[in-house]
């Protein structure tokens, strides 16, 4: 289901089944908007290349970016979760 979608996504586009340099062009511009390459390319980048000052604050900017956004998603969940459950009982 979703939890081995989330896996396919999660190695191609993150970086764990094949490098992102494989990608095409048009994929790779896809893949800058998408939270993959923040998991897992980009830390191994980080330890593995040479990257510019500006490269490594835009890929913690990203990474930054996306835990906020994820936490609002979160948030929201659940204050419509509480106001959608109903508990009976002790």
């Amino acid at each position: 289901g979703f939890l081995g979608l989330w896996n396919v996504l999660m190695g191609v586009f993150g970086g764990r089944l094949l490098p992102l340099a494989l990608l095409s062009a048009w994929i790779g511009v896809a893949n800058g908007f998408l939270p993959f390459s923040s998991l897992y390319a980009f830390p191994v980048e980080l330890l593995l290349k040479d990257l510019s000052t500006h490269e490594i604050l835009a890929g913690f900017a990203r990474q930054i970016a996306w835990l906020g956004a994820m936490v609002v998603l979160v948030r929201v969940a659940w204050q419509r979760g509480l106001l959608a459950y109903e508990g009976y009982g002790g």
